[in-house]
């Protein structure tokens, strides 16, 4: 018997794609077609994060996950869920899970790859990371893909800011006090050191 569970439609921090994504992968959900893809949830500071995997890999991260569907853990959902616990405690600046950010443009992926290159603790602007993909005029492009990372905390787009070194966006307007949150956290454990 297959176990149903309902996706996530919280939008809040989901583009209208994302929504669709999921709308479609509820849709595989209830055809019964969920034996390869497994879930679970943390409750952090920053609120429930949702993770999704596949086998191999992460496929989304959801901050506050409204999902009441029971778990259903893999080695990849795991894993993921043992280093946001040590992250959250301060103890891990880079995570080793496997995560499928092939999911977006090739545009998209090369600001998410320079993202992970931004160091533990420390920020970057749009327009610093548009410069460095030698995309200089591309700095709203680049909040675009922020917006649409589905990984949040591996691909850090909490440590992008403005120009003028402020935050004007993290999920939205609503996620700006997370951002402050997720920041003081990475200051705090490079105090410790």
């Amino acid at each position: 018997m297959t176990t149903k569970r309902k996706l996530n439609t919280h939008t809040t921090n989901q583009s209208k794609k994302n929504k669709k994504e999921i709308e479609q992968d509820q849709e595989q959900l209830e055809e019964g077609e969920d034996e390869n893809q497994y879930w679970d949830r943390l409750e952090t500071p920053i609120g429930v994060l949702g993770f999704y995997a596949s086998k191999d890999l992460l496929e989304n991260v959801i901050v506050e996950d409204k999902s009441t569907a029971e778990p259903k853990p893999n080695t990849i959902t795991n894993q993921f869920k043992d280093e946001l616990n040590l992250y959250f405690k301060g103890k891990l600046i880079d995570f080793k899970t496997p995560f499928n950010y092939e999911q977006g443009t090739e545009f998209q992926q090369m600001v998410w790859r320079e993202l992970m290159k931004i160091p533990y603790g420390q920020t970057q602007s749009y327009k610093q990371i548009a410069t460095s993909l030698n995309k200089k005029n591309y700095s709203r492009a680049v909040a675009s893909a922020c917006r649409l990372n589905k990984f949040s905390i591996i691909v850090p787009c909490h440590r992008v800011v403005s120009s003028s070194g402020k935050v004007i966006g993290y999920f939205g307007k609503n996620g700006i006090d997370k951002q402050h949150q997720l920041y003081a956290l990475e200051q705090k454990s490079l105090k410790k050191e």
